[in-house]
């Protein structure tokens, strides 16, 4: 019996070698592309080794740089709030001789002028910063395998820092809502300091004016009005809705316009980047983002100021949170918390000992909606609120 060929008997020629190498090329170059990114997107942004843990229940964290130029930070060296990590304490000091036996070290990120050259392999060091990649105005690559944890307002920090924060009410017995849609007898305002306009937040107040009545406060509004003023905080309570937009939309980024908006028990309506349902109390803001048009975000607006019900129903989350001490002074930023934050972190052995490798790429993994900083403007000619800066910030 003849064999049977299974496959047909191949001539190879010159075209059929040319169109192999080809195909060949094609795909190696498809393969390498594909691999490069694959790379690219798991190169690891922080390398994580072996910490040496210290056994002292005392330790000390050194302020490097100062804090837009206080070099104490504006706070108790002595952290009297700390007493809640007892026996562990912990202890801030200035003094750069005692390099050598600090635990930590902190860096705030606009004020770096020089790192030390040498650091113990238990030493940690901490970079601190509160501002947007747009406001910081420094190369970030060259911190790259510099530091150890970080503590920004963005989440995934080593030990974050936030702008403002709620804290669950222990007993929710008897909690009864008082009536704050009968204190409120003005519409909306927008206060801003910042005359920069990245966010195109000038022209969303003025196409949200052409709809509802919206004062606005701060050195380009109309209004001056320091919010540090009890008088000017008395008046600003008498409004139903705040514009807490941000003037940079990026990860995380909710500043102190939304606290102290529901410090002065009024609904923020909020324009940013971050995932506010996971960051702030439930059904407490309005976000511009959720409405088709400005259009429709107004007559929603106007909807909730004229209905007490619905208003009022944007506070229901008194019922199980409260607002901590730091809030009531109008103050967000609660320095001596972060630091006993930090200090417990310290004594924490469950944190693992690590090094940014790739800040830069920890800190940019949100771009292009959160700019970079760039010493080129944009010029905003045909806006005609160019001009006229408005914020809290």
């Amino acid at each position: 019996m003849m064999p049977t060929r299974l496959f047909a008997k191949c001539k190879f020629t010159l075209k059929h070698i040319f169109m192999y190498m080809i195909v060949f090329c094609v795909t190696f170059i498809i393969y390498c592309i594909t691999n490069t990114t694959v790379l690219n997107v798991r190169k690891p942004l922080l390398k994580f080794h072996p910490r040496e843990f210290s056994n002292s229940s005392h330790k000390t964290i050194l302020l490097w740089t100062s804090f837009f130029g206080s070099s104490s930070w504006n706070v108790n060296f002595k952290l009297p709030k700390c007493k809640r990590y007892s026996p562990k304490t912990c202890e801030l000091t200035s003094d750069r001789s005692r390099l050598e036996t600090s635990e930590a070290v902190l860096f705030h990120l606009g004020n770096i002028v020089t790192i030390p050259s040498e650091r113990r392999t238990q030493q940690i060091w901490v970079l601190f910063n509160m501002e947007p990649l747009p406001k910081i105005r420094r190369d970030l690559k060259q911190y790259n395998g510099v530091f150890n944890w970080t503590s920004w307002y963005r989440r995934q920090s080593t030990v974050p820092m936030y702008y403002g924060w709620v804290e669950t009410k222990l007993d929710k017995s008897g909690a009864v809502l008082k009536d704050i849609f009968a204190e409120k007898t003005k519409m909306a305002f927008w206060a801003a300091s910042n005359c920069e306009d990245d966010a195109h937040r000038y022209r969303t107040v003025k196409e949200l004016q052409g709809y509802i009545d919206v004062d606005t406060y701060g050195e380009c509004g109309d209004i001056q009005c320091s919010r540090w003023d009890k008088t000017c905080n008395e008046k600003l309570k008498k409004y139903k809705f705040v514009l807490s937009f941000e003037n940079c939309h990026c990860k995380d980024y909710v500043t102190e316009k939304y606290w102290l908006a529901l410090q002065r028990e009024q609904i923020p309506i909020v324009h940013g980047g971050a995932d506010y349902k996971a960051l702030v109390p439930p059904r407490s803001f309005i976000n511009v983002r959720d409405f088709p048009s400005i259009s429709a975000l107004a007559t929603y607006i106007i909807t909730v100021a004229q209905n007490r019900t619905l208003y009022n129903s944007y506070f229901d989350w008194m019922r199980y949170y409260h607002l901590p001490p730091c809030l009531e002074t109008m103050n967000c930023f609660d320095l001596e918390n972060y630091f006993c934050s930090l200090c417990g972190a310290l004594h924490d052995r469950g944190i693992p000992g690590q090094t940014y490798t790739n800040l830069y790429k920890w800190a940019t993994d949100d771009l292009p909606q959160c700019k970079e900083y760039t010493i080129l403007v944009e010029q905003f000619i045909e806006d005609p609120l160019q001009d006229r800066s408005l914020s809290e910030d």
